[in-house]
């Protein structure tokens, strides 16, 4: 009687293990722009690319993480997942003779896509103030690695 009841558990027991398991297999639609905001689009022309700019809020001075999205400007529904991009904003400060111009730090993204974009960051150091006093200009090179191209794109 106690080898029935020994057995009948470990029959459960197993079955339970097996039974209660599913296999993840990463499959899981995670949308890595949920949350965030477009802040800027335009197109690297002679990349054959639609760019997208996202953050969680407009630029501002500190640390603004980014995602860059991607898209084959002939086909805007295929993202392109394999791409160098460099970030270079650019500040100018005053005009004439007495103009200076400075860059900020920047986390360049990898050139691989996670979940179909390109996480990034930049680290702006002053604010934008009237066109004379200091403004920035957001630009970057991208590399689409399967048109083995290099334009320069340049977002305001």
């Amino acid at each position: 009687m106690i080898n029935n009841i020994l057995k009948l558990l470990y029959i459960l027991a197993v079955s339970s293990l097996l039974f209660a398991c599913n296999k993840d297999d990463g499959s899981d639609n995670i949308n890595p722009l949920d949350g965030l905001t477009k802040l800027k689009e335009g197109y690297a022309i002679g990349a054959s690319a639609k760019v997208e700019i996202w953050g969680k809020k407009n630029f501002f001075v500190g640390y603004n993480n980014l995602i860059v999205v991607l898209y084959d400007s002939l086909n805007l529904t295929e993202k392109i997942t394999d791409a160098h991009i460099h970030f270079m904003p650019l500040m100018t400060m005053g005009t004439g003779e007495m103009a200076m111009e400075h860059a900020s730090p920047v986390e360049n993204p990898d050139e691989t896509a996670v979940n179909q974009v390109f996480p990034g960051a930049v680290v702006f150091v002053m604010p934008t103030v009237l066109m004379a006093f200091g403004n920035w200009v957001f630009q970057f090179i991208i590399i689409n690695m399967i048109k083995k191209v290099r334009p320069n794109s340049i977002l305001r």
